[in-house]
C-alpha cells in the first residue's frame, strides 16, 4: 500500500495471483462496455462475493457516471422540475432555523494534516447554521489498526489521533450533532462503540443511534435552537449478539404540526417552542414524542 492513497484502490494488498485475475478481469469487462452502466453488487463486505469485490475496485478507480440502464433517471433529471416549491401568497415568517447535514465523516490518511483545508469551501453552508449534522462513518478509538483491504478482510474504521478533531471543528465551531448508527458502529465491540460516546460526549457533540443504555434508546434526541426544538426520530432493533439497541433506518409516519425535514439518514421534525409534543409514529415508542 502507497503511504498516501489516491484511491481506494491503493489500501488493497494482492497476491500475484489475485492482481493478475483482478486486473485482468476489470480490463475485459471495461473493454466490452459491460460495466459503463451500474450493476447490482453488494456493498457490504462480509457479503460481497469475488465479483463485488472485483467491481468495488473498478469503480474505486472509475467512478459510476451513468444511471442504470433503461432506468430513465437520467431522462427524468433532464426534464424541468415539476415541483412547485414556492411559498403561497402573502406568507410572512415569523422566524427561520437553518439545518446542514454532511454526508460520512471517514478517516483517510492525509486528514490530520487537512486541519485548516478540508472544510473552507464549504464552511458557511456547513457550519454557519443553527443545527449543523453529519454521519459519523468511524469510530473513536485509541486502538489502531492498519488500513488495509485484501480480498478477504476488511479493516475496521477508526479515526487516528487528530482525525476526529479535522471532521468534527472548523474555526472554533463544531457539529451540533452526528448519527453513530452505521455498518461500523460495532468495528471495534463495545469498547469502540463506548469510546466513541465518550468523545462525543466530551466535546459537547449531540448523537443518535447509538445509546448507552435501553431507555435512551426509546427517547428522541431533542435539541433546541433559536426558539426551535428539534427532534431526530430513528426506529431500532437489538443487536443480540451485544446486547445493544442498534438503529435501522425507517419510513415514519406523517407527525402532526410543525415541519419535516427529510435527510438522507433521517427525518428531522422541527416544531416552534413551547409546545411540548412533537408528534409521534405508530411504529415507535409512544414516549418518542417529549423530550428527555
Amino acid at each position: 500500500m502507497s503511504a498516501r492513497p489516491f484511491t481506494a484502490l491503493d489500501l488493497f494488498s494482492f497476491s500475484e495471483v489475485e492482481r493478475a485475475h483482478v486486473f485482468g478481469t476489470i480490463a475485459r469487462k471495461r473493454r466490452s462496455g459491460e460495466w459503463e452502466y451500474p450493476i447490482p453488487t453488494s456493498g457490504d463486505f462480509a457479503i460481497m462475493t469475488p465479483d463485488d469485490i472485483i467491481y468495488w475496485v473498478h469503480k474505486a478507480e472509475q467512478p459510476l457516471r451513468r444511471a442504470v440502464r433503461d432506468s430513465g433517471l437520467e431522462e427524468h433529471f433532464r426534464l424541468p422540475s415539476p415541483l412547485n416549491l414556492a411559498l403561497p401568497e402573502g406568507f410572512v415568517a415569523r422566524d427561520h432555523l437553518a439545518i446542514s447535514a454532511a454526508g460520512d465523516l471517514m478517516d483517510h490518511h492525509d486528514l490530520p494534516r487537512s486541519r485548516e483545508t478540508l472544510y473552507p469551501a464549504i464552511a458557511s453552508l456547513l457550519f454557519d447554521a443553527d443545527v449543523c449534522s453529519a454521519n459519523l462513518e468511524c469510530i473513536v478509538t485509541d486502538d489502531r489498526r492498519s488500513l488495509d483491504f485484501t480480498t478477504s478482510e476488511a479493516p475496521p474504521l477508526t479515526y487516528r489521533e487528530g482525525s476526529f478533531e479535522t471532521v468534527t471543528e472548523h474555526a472554533g465551531r463544531t457539529l451540533t450533532f452526528v448519527s453513530t448508527a452505521c455498518n461500523h458502529s460495532l468495528d471495534c465491540g463495545v469498547l469502540g462503540l463506548r469510546s466513541t460516546q465518550d468523545a462525543l460526549d466530551a466535546r459537547g457533540i449531540a448523537y443518535h443511534g447509538t445509546y448507552r443504555e435501553e431507555a435512551a434508546s426509546r427517547r428522541g434526541r431533542i435539541i433546541e435552537r433559536r426558539g426551535f426544538r428539534t427532534s431526530d426520530e430513528t426506529a431500532r432493533i437489538d443487536a443480540t449478539a451485544f446486547g445493544l439497541p442498534i438503529p435501522l433506518e425507517a419510513k415514519l409516519e406523517t407527525i402532526a404540526g410543525g415541519v419535516r425535514i427529510h435527510l438522507p439518514w433521517r427525518s428531522i421534525h422541527a416544531s416552534p417552542l413551547p409546545s411540548s409534543s412533537l408528534g409521534r409514529s405508530n411504529d415507535l415508542p409512544s414516549n418518542l414524542d417529549r423530550g428527555p
